[in-house]
């Protein structure tokens, strides 16, 4: 990049020189392009989550970042620091466009007091403004190819999250296609039976045909349900996040189900603080317990007990938490696929309920884990908390 500009000792020297004049004023220009920064809405908005300490030290970052700019050494290494600021603005996200309004205000303020101090001096202040105006550009170029960087590996992020979806959605059409084919095989035979049975020389069988029938309700159902979950998990949703107590949220889904859970004879409660702030999209929060809390029931049987548990990790408190624990007979620990779509360890389970679980949770930026043991199975699902 320095031959592209025609870099030389010559401007060098004349950096150098300028260095000592500028110096002074090195407050006043990191004060003006802070000023002018927020000027802007979306420059504004990036500053206005630092705090005042923070403020006063990216002050002092530009006032050496200006000191390096006219005194070098312009090597390889200045090369490598300037890279990494301009890494850390892509990181802060502040918007590519207002570094160039900035780099003309150190422009315009350095070449205004090249102007003042060197007035009589023609050569060497004409050198000072080429020299200004080249070393700004490779700093131009510098924080542009950090943007570029950055969105280079935006697209292959992109590229491969969609590969990555792609493939998971043949996976899945291969398991949904397995998964309605045996229903529907079961509800074609029973339909056959009840055809022979209704059609007998001797009499329908009209019992008999009953129960195929209602074998073949049984397999509908059973299809519908896998249908529901496979849309629940496929289906796009965006999150309405807010500030909600998860304990109310959990009692909703322990109300929903306490009828289901006394006529199985299980206990079923709810134990916590009061409150439990955490941030996240109620009715699908709603989905993910209740998915949990079902796999516990019917892991426990009758005279099996299911708790969910709520509460706050951290001082200040980082993250809420909710365990759904169950004294059932106990998981594969360890075995990460248990999230995957269509990977079940119980007979008739569709598995696609965890899955939802874990695509939930992850969307709302939280995590879902689990251990097991004979007698003791606990999912764990943690959420951000509000600030």
């Amino acid at each position: 990049m320095k031959r592209y500009v025609r870099w030389s000792e010559d401007d060098e020297r004349a950096l150098r020189a300028l260095g000592p004049r500028a110096e002074s004023h090195f407050p006043r220009i990191a004060e003006e392009f802070y000023d002018r920064l927020s000027e802007h809405e979306g420059a504004r908005r990036v500053l206005e989550g630092a705090r005042s300490d923070q403020v006063a030290r990216l002050k002092g970052t530009l006032r050496e970042w200006l000191s390096v700019l006219l005194t070098g050494p312009w090597d390889e290494r200045y090369f490598e620091r300037r890279a990494r600021i301009g890494r850390v603005h892509v990181q802060i996200g502040l918007p590519q466009r207002y570094m160039f309004g900035a780099m003309n205000l150190i422009r315009t303020s350095l070449a205004a007091i090249a102007m003042a101090d060197f007035a009589s001096d023609l050569p060497l202040h004409e050198a000072m403004v080429r020299a200004i105006g080249k070393v700004l550009d490779l700093e131009l170029a510098i924080m542009v190819e950090a943007y570029h960087e950055a969105l280079v590996q935006e697209v292959r992020q992109v590229e491969r999250s969609r590969t990555e979806r792609l493939a998971s959605l043949g996976t899945m059409a291969a398991g949904l296609a397995h998964e309605i084919r045996n229903p529907l095989n079961a509800a074609h035979l029973q339909l056959a039976l009840v055809q022979r049975r209704l059609g007998r020389p001797s009499g329908p069988d009209v019992r008999g045909a009953l129960a195929a029938a209602d074998l073949v309700s049984t397999e509908m159902t059973r299809l519908a349900m896998l249908v529901e979950e496979f849309l629940q998990f496929a289906r796009p949703h965006s999150l309405k996040l807010e500030s909600t107590d998860l304990r109310c949220t959990a009692e909703e889904v322990v109300a929903l189900l306490a009828p289901e859970a006394v006529s199985a004879g299980i206990q079923l409660s709810v134990e916590g603080p009061g409150t439990v702030p955490a941030i996240l999209d109620h009715e699908r929060m709603k989905q993910v317990i209740l998915n949990l809390l079902r796999n516990a029931i019917e892991a426990v049987g009758s005279g099996g007990r299911v708790r969910v548990t709520v509460g706050l990790d951290g001082e200040p408190a980082a993250h809420a938490h909710l365990d759904v624990e169950d004294d059932g007979p106990g998981l594969p620990s360890g075995d990460t696929r248990i999230f995957e779509p269509f990977f079940t360890t119980k007979p008739g389970g569709t598995g696609l309920g965890l899955a939802v679980v874990h695509r939930i949770v992850s969307e709302h930026g939280g995590r879902v884990a689990y251990e097991s043991r004979p007698g003791h199975t606990v999912f764990r699902v943690s959420l951000p908390a509000p600030a």
